[in-house]
């Protein structure tokens, strides 16, 4: 039986195990397989995900948090996020292979190192991807639009300063010509 089916026959009174159920129908659409021995339990409620994957989303906030409180300092490399990953994927294949049991807690810990890993792999990719199309747009502006020289250092803060610069150096570029 898979896992939504067991949710979703669970009949339930409280509005907390409603409130579980729905984050537990969550958890299984992010793709975690949500076994009991491999999760966290508060209060008596299995977490949404399981360890590995708390750790992961652990790691994707700490990360986003992180990166800008390193701005100016020394940088995570893709070396050393690459290197993160593998930490996961090792603790991964090893008890995959049945060479060795992993625990909730390696499960954890190894999960938010592998969340940082991966989140700022995807940082540096889409940076570097933005990077690489404002400058190819900068080409194709008038010089005078001095606008967008600025853009690439405004547009690393987050998506909403993208899409507002964005807007605004396609509004100036317009009135320039």
């Amino acid at each position: 039986m898979e896992n939504r089916d067991r949710i979703s026959n669970i009949t339930c009174c409280k509005k907390s195990d409603q409130t579980w159920m729905k984050w537990m129908d969550f958890g299984q659409r992010m793709g975690c397989h949500q076994k009991p021995d491999r999760s966290f339990f508060i209060g008596g409620y299995q977490l949404p995900v399981c360890a590995r994957c708390t750790g992961v989303f652990i790691g994707y906030l700490a990360t986003l948090f992180l990166l800008p409180a390193t701005k100016g300092k020394e940088k995570i490399t893709n070396i050393v996020a690459a290197a993160g990953c593998i930490t996961m994927l090792t603790d991964w294949s090893l008890q995959a292979l049945k060479i060795k049991e992993s625990t909730n807690k390696r499960r954890f810990l190894t999960g938010i190192i592998g969340g940082l890993g991966i989140m700022t792999l995807w940082i540096h990719l889409i940076s570097k991807f933005l990077r690489a199309i404002l400058k190819k747009q900068q080409k194709m502006w008038p010089k005078k639009c001095n606008i967008a020289r600025t853009l690439p250092s405004v547009a690393v803060k987050n998506h909403e300063s993208i899409r507002k610069a964005a807007e605004k150096l396609l509004i100036f570029c317009s009135q320039q010509r």
